[in-house]
């Protein structure tokens, strides 16, 4: 059969192709194409059937050979199939071509497939990222679904990735060198992996998604791949992080899920330093099922005071007894129980929960202070943590005071322990805050002293009272070198003439060690543990 008539209709005169495909064994298939067909693909109508076949099949793009073998299998099993691939064209380079057919049972002594094929280059440009020319977010998620489902005994993975502070780069080297960093990492892993890229796409600003198949890469290969892509980068000293979904883990879900678990591996170390790439794996998944269950929970915990105060003692070493407290909250759920609060506090710091949290804790300290002065109860002074979060309101100052005044507390039985991290958003704003309490007679005091995060700029503008040494100061404390990093602390805290704290005292020896150096409270297990207020009670009575 070396010709097959077409009857004339109006897909000739569109955009629309027919093809039939004629396969026998031992022997080249043979691809039979009308006008529309050959101008479709720019091919001479005067080649043969095999040589139209070969033509047709060296110009598909070859990532998407596989789709187009899956396609042809299907059609041959009796299904309708269709597949989308890229085709080189000889003048007009690469389109895009949408083909599907069906097989034609009456030829009983070969295969014979038969359909159309259209041109959908201008249709899929609109499909493409206009800056990075990866696919559109909608796009990348139904492209990856027919890859799975045309391969499906083959392993892929997800890479979703982000550039650390995209936005402090825009405003250091303006938008169009910023627009030259999206365009090279859009295209950067393809180039240095293009044995194992399958295709990109653009989540949305500095957000990537790419397919690749799973091919095992050890983490030394993976380091060498981030330099040399980072090595290349129009920017210098860009941090550039990655998520991965194996698509072993879970394959019966959604690709836009899929994207999901991979951006939750990489939220997992934004804000790690030295740490670039993260697998989803089953122990992040409890961590965000933890996440997500918290987040469920938390106001209805709060409504039914599932939190709890705990105040660890401060003890005073010039009167050797306690003199305050720091109020810590405990969650401690009805049917979970006592949740950590290394878990859910930093959780709700990112979610925003933590003010009304922190509100909360406020009031219940006000409560209990002024219980103590109505029932003739031993009473110290009572620090109160606040959050970065609490100092986006900027009448912060005035509704501490209003609460206050409201149970009658004087300010000086309240003490505002910050860190010096609530600087980072809006310093101005932050500053006047804190001069506004300490001006209302509220003691400030800095947590965290010593841990890299203080400046000498922190402590001499800012109104404070008293400094707390960081835990790891006691615990790295070695006092036999001439540079000792708690002996200069110490001292700069007295030159500052400011009270000092020293936090995490467990042994007799830390005791020691600190007295010697004149700080004038401890606050660690050595002398008690956070305690519920009625254990605190108690404990004031022997130590008051």
């Amino acid at each position: 059969m070396d010709k097959i008539s077409f009857k004339d209709s109006i897909l000739e005169k569109s955009n629309i192709g027919l093809w039939a495909i004629e396969m026998k064994p031992g022997q080249t298939p043979r691809m039979y194409t009308n006008e529309s067909m050959n101008i479709l693909l720019g091919i001479s109508s005067d080649l043969s059937p095999e040589e139209t076949y070969e033509l047709w099949w060296k110009n598909i793009h070859p990532d998407y050979y596989d789709s187009v073998t899956s396609s042809v299998e299907k059609t041959i099993s009796g299904e309708h199939a269709e597949v989308l691939y890229p085709w080189f064209h000889p003048t007009r380079g690469m389109i895009f071509i949408r083909g599907g057919g069906i097989r034609d049972d009456s030829h009983t002594d070969s295969i014979f497939l038969q359909g159309i094929h259209q041109d959908v280059t201008k249709i899929y440009k609109y499909q493409k990222d206009e800056l990075t020319g990866l696919y559109t977010k909608d796009v990348f998620y139904k492209r990856v679904e027919e890859i799975l489902a045309n391969n499906p005994d083959t392993e892929y993975r997800i890479l979703y990735s982000d550039i650390d502070n995209f936005k402090s780069i825009n405003e250091k080297y303006g938008v169009e060198a910023s627009d030259g960093l999206l365009q090279y990492l859009a295209h950067a892993i393809k180039k240095v992996m293009p044995d194992n890229y399958i295709l990109g796409g653009r989540m949305g600003g500095d957000k990537f998604v790419f397919l690749q198949y799973a091919r095992p890469q050890t983490r030394e290969e993976g380091l060498r791949i981030a330099q040399e892509i980072l090595s290349g980068s129009p920017i210098p000293n860009v941090i550039w992080k990655h998520g991965i979904y194996y698509t072993s883990f879970e394959r019966n879900i959604s690709v836009r899920i899929m994207c999901d678990r991979a951006k939750s591996a990489l939220n997992s170390i934004k804000g790690v330093y030295g740490v670039s790439c993260a697998v989803y794996s089953d122990k992040l998944r409890n961590n965000l099922l933890t996440q997500q269950q918290i987040v469920d929970n938390m106001e209805e915990a709060l409504s039914r005071e599932e939190f709890f105060i705990y105040l660890q003692p401060k003890y005073n070493l010039h009167t050797n007894k306690t003199g305050g407290a720091e109020a810590l909250v405990r969650w401690i759920h009805p049917t979970l129980g006592f949740m950590n609060p290394g878990v859910f506090i930093p959780l709700f710091e990112k979610n925003g929960f933590i003010q009304t949290l922190d509100e909360y804790v406020f009031t219940k300290v006000c409560e209990l202070l002024r219980e103590w002065i109505r029932d003739g109860k031993p009473v110290v002074p009572i620090s109160v943590n606040l959050s970065r979060r609490d100092f986006e309101k900027p009448d912060l100052a005035e509704q501490i005071v209003a609460k206050a005044d409201s149970f009658g507390i004087p300010h000086e039985l309240i003490h505002i322990e910050i860190t010096e991290t609530i600087f980072s958003d809006n310093p101005e704003q932050t500053a006047e805050i804190i001069q506004k309490l300490h001006d209302s007679g509220f003691q400030i005091e800095l947590d965290d002293f010593g841990t890299g995060y203080s400046s000498l700029t922190t402590l001499t503008e800012l109104e404070l009272d008293v400094i707390k040494l960081d835990i790891s100061l006691i615990k790295n404390d070695k006092p036999e070198n001439e540079k000792n990093v708690l002996n200069f602390c110490s001292q700069l805290v007295k030159m500052l003439n400011l009270q000092s704290v020293a936090e995490g005292v467990e042994t007799a020896g830390q005791l020691e060690r600190i007295k010697s150096l004149g700080c004038d409270y401890i606050q660690g297990y050595y002398y008690s543990k956070p305690l519920p207020v009625e254990e605190f009670e108690r404990y004031m009575l022997k130590n008051a």
